[in-house]
């Protein structure tokens, strides 16, 4: 598995490079909005390519947030599917959303969006929100949080979700309770899992808004977002959900099936605009190269 895991960093870090070159050549139309995935903030002091990260250092998500907040019109994940004029917006729309709720978005993800002042939404599995220990799902936090900072790994607390709350700029979201693979699921289990994550949200922080989902692995073409499961997300009263689909969103995508982008930790401000503007085909490749394994653990 080490050498598959190597070749598909390579891969992916390839697919970017390609798509710098054509996205010379593509411009989104002005009615699409690009809905970036992050995970892991953190000076991990590690480099280990035979286990999945997605991490991203401080400093690159820097680089890539003043590219952002230059360049692009960011909206909140509310906003992503509002209908939109196909012509004459001078920016490419983007929405930020951040997945598994470490403990590190508090600590180095909430400064920047507040120095560049663009929103986001962090989902939280929120059975673990205030766990010490690394998340089950975490191959590279179970791997290495013997000689890695906690900072690297833990998962985000209740006070850190309200201090992100105070921004104004985050919204939070259900990364559903356990972070269950769906295809290892009976259509009971997968509406109990979507009922007690709204209700430990509402509990511990209010009715508040309209509540958005991110499917845990969340690919539709593996099988992890099922039609029981969106009809699951959508009667506990959800108000939208990401997959981990890719492509571009518009008005018309259903409401509970939203494809994201996802950000790499080695994509440059270029690499990223090639993202956002819609050059995917070399990552749609770089998708038929990736192991199931990802998605099944």
């Amino acid at each position: 598995m080490t050498g598959a895991t190597f070749l598909k960093h390579a891969v992916k870090h390839a697919a970017g490079l390609t798509a710098v070159a054509d996205s010379w050549l593509t411009r989104c139309s002005g009615a699409e909005v690009c809905i970036l995935m992050y995970h892991r903030v953190a000076d991990t002091g590690i480099v280990d390519l035979s286990v999945d990260g997605w991490n991203i250092t401080p400093a690159r998500l820097e680089k890539q947030f003043q590219w952002l907040a230059e360049n692009t019109d960011c909206v909140p994940l509310a906003d992503a599917l509002r209908e939109r004029p196909s012509a004459g917006n001078s920016k490419p729309v983007v929405a930020l959303t951040f997945d598994d709720g470490f403990g590190n978005f508090r600590l180095n993800a909430l400064p920047l969006l507040e120095r560049y002042h663009l929103p986001a939404t962090v989902f939280l599995v929120t059975r673990y929100v205030g766990s010490e220990e690394p998340y089950h799902f975490d191959q590279w936090g179970q791997k290495h949080h013997l000689r890695a900072p906690p900072s690297a790994w833990r998962a985000i607390t209740w006070t850190e979700v309200e201090a992100c709350l105070k921004s104004t700029l985050v919204t939070v979201g259900s990364h559903s309770h356990n972070h269950f693979n769906a295809m290892n699921l009976s259509d009971a289990q997968l509406k109990e899992e979507t009922a007690l994550s709204l209700e430990s949200l509402r509990k511990h922080l209010g009715d508040g808004a309209a509540c958005p989902y991110s499917y845990p692995y969340g690919s539709s073409r593996l099988g992890h977002v099922r039609p029981a499961y969106r009809e699951a997300v959508r009667a506990a009263g959800y108000s939208m959900a990401v997959t981990t689909d890719l492509g571009l969103a518009t008005s018309s995508t259903p409401r509970f099936q939203v494809p994201r982008v996802e950000v790499d930790g080695y994509d440059s401000p270029r690499i990223l605009r090639a993202k956002v503007l819609g050059s995917l085909w070399p990552q749609r490749l770089c998708q038929r190269f990736r192991q199931a394994e990802r998605y099944s653990k």
